[in-house]
């Protein structure tokens, strides 16, 4: 029996110009072969098509979205979170909300795109004393469902924390049980009922949950954002 081992890793393009070619003898196959010396252990999809048998490399898997925060934003930055507000939002908000927001009296979080500098999502917060209120927290359409309020809510708590804020409270719809799981998940409680809090057409829509979660801040926390700080200023002097 003919030893075929050798042409094992060998991945062939094959054309059939002519029918004749089929009644060639064996000895002289290797001249309507042409083979290029691709290792047949990689992943190669082969399709057919006008009697050609081509080789393709698999599809390079989509890089995942890198997410970076910042509390700096300019015009056109609030300009694009503005208009996300008609899609995100069903609530209405006056020319007061984003002028407060425009001139920094509400705190406010983006999480911007890496690699593109696309807005992913954001959040406001009014900050009074050591209480904190996030009144709007959203992601972005196309980043929706894949964590980006997980990492953005975890972000909020931490800068509320370096802040030395004490207690986090925040308004929510009952019937989104989506954000009321990831509230409860990162430690939001529900403190208060608020029925009829919201006045939609769907009365369905209309109750609401006040969520609180109480940062735990030791007495000596401003000792350790100071050596929290220290270690992104200072240089290493070991």
């Amino acid at each position: 029996m003919k030893n075929i081992s050798s042409n094992i890793n060998e991945v062939c393009l094959i054309k059939n110009d002519d029918n004749n070619q089929l009644n060639q003898s064996k000895d002289n196959v290797s001249l309507g072969l042409s083979c290029s010396n691709f290792s047949m252990l990689e992943s190669f999809n082969q399709f057919q098509e006008n009697n050609l048998l081509f080789c393709t490399q698999p599809t390079m898997p989509k890089l995942e979205h890198e997410m970076v925060f910042t509390t700096k934003f300019n015009y056109k930055m609030f300009q694009i979170m503005k208009n996300h507000f008609s899609t995100l939002f069903k609530l209405k908000y006056n020319d007061d909300f984003f002028q407060n927001i425009y001139n920094h009296k509400y705190f406010t979080i983006f999480g911007i795109e890496k690699h593109s500098n696309e807005i992913m999502c954001f959040a406001n917060i009014l900050i009074e004393r050591n209480i904190a209120q996030i009144l709007t927290l959203a992601v972005v359409k196309e980043y929706q469902n894949k964590k980006v309020g997980t990492k953005l809510l975890r972000k909020i708590i931490e800068e509320l924390t370096l802040k030395g804020i004490s207690e986090v409270i925040l308004i929510v719809q009952t019937i989104n049980i989506p954000a009321i799981k990831l509230y409860q998940k990162l430690g939001f409680i529900i403190s208060y009922n608020l029925p009829n809090y919201y006045i939609f057409e769907n009365p369905a829509e209309n109750d609401a949950y006040e969520m609180k979660k109480i940062l735990k801040i030791s007495g000596f926390w401003i000792f350790d954002i100071f050596k929290l700080v220290s270690k992104t200023i200072l240089p290493d002097c070991r």
